[in-house]
């Protein structure tokens, strides 16, 4: 990325955000990363380069009493894995997700992501506006195929949670969401392309680019941020999806703090998410 072009003000606004992330988790503290072996393909006969799990060290004590992280985790499993099923939501599920952005909502991250918005007229100045504009890009469901036969999927089920179509993994970019189930059997990780980080001694990189298999299918390669809260990555990803639409574009380069980092956003519909990640720098 050394020749590409950052966008000054999204990084401004970032880089803000990714500072007042009081939700964040701390490395060596709440959780310890054993990123072992280095994968370097993505098809033919693979090797799994790591026998172990990716987290050493997990506290769930202080990573689950997280209000935000709470909320967040009563959602996962709200969601039919396969989308060649039909998505259903129960009143209780409605209930989680409105507790989940009544949550979020609260925290300075996405107090200073809605007064940011809301001068680019792009949210009212309500909370209610706000958390509409939230549940309408991350929740509200629909097709991921114009000939799937039901409404299937969602933004926030595609990014945070994980999905399967056939025998494909689409989506799952979420490090909670990894630790969970790596934590239950379902998840093999095999390795690591790529530790995001400006400094090669930092101990435990902010962003990861991995391998592994779920529920034995194989993500032959996937970015994940690590030990950020959902609302910041939410709150990223919200505001690269509104101001990249805006310009007709699905990519932007921004420095986030001392991390340089491309912002992919690919619009669903008129308004939704369809997918959303980062590919760390490799300087």
């Amino acid at each position: 990325m050394a020749n590409a072009i950052y966008d000054k003000e999204l990084s401004e606004i970032l880089t803000r955000l990714w500072n007042v992330d009081d939700n964040r988790c701390t490395p060596g503290l709440d959780y310890k990363l054993n990123l072992q072996g280095f994968v370097t393909a993505t098809k033919g006969n693979l090797r799994d380069k790591a026998s172990q799990n990716l987290f050493l060290h997990f506290n769930e004590d202080r990573i689950f009493n997280k209000p935000t992280i709470k909320a967040f985790i009563s959602l996962l499993d709200n969601y039919a894995i396969n989308v060649s099923e039909a998505e259903t939501e129960t009143d209780l599920e409605r209930g989680e997700v409105d507790n989940f952005l009544s949550t979020i909502v609260a925290t300075r991250v996405m107090k200073e992501t809605h007064k940011y918005l809301n001068s680019r007229n792009m949210v009212g100045a309500s909370e209610d506006d706000f958390k509409k504009l939230l549940f309408d890009i991350w929740f509200k469901m629909y097709k991921r195929s114009s000939t799937d036969k039901n409404v299937n999927s969602c933004g926030f089920e595609h990014v945070f949670v994980g999905e399967m179509r056939s025998n494909e993994i689409i989506g799952f970019h979420n490090w909670l969401q990894i630790y969970l189930q790596e934590k239950v059997g379902n998840l093999d990780y095999m390795g690591f392309f790529r530790r995001g980080t400006t400094d090669k001694s930092e101990p435990t990189p902010h962003f990861l680019t991995h391998q592994f298999r779920w529920r034995g299918e194989l993500k032959p390669i996937v970015s994940t941020m690590i030990g950020r809260s959902p609302e910041f990555e939410m709150a990223m990803y919200t505001i690269a999806h509104l101001c990249l639409s805006a310009a007709g574009k699905r990519e932007v380069h921004v420095h986030l703090d001392e991390y340089d980092v491309m912002l992919v956003v690919a619009r669903h519909g008129h308004f939704g998410i369809g997918t959303a990640y980062l590919v760390p720098s490799t300087e």
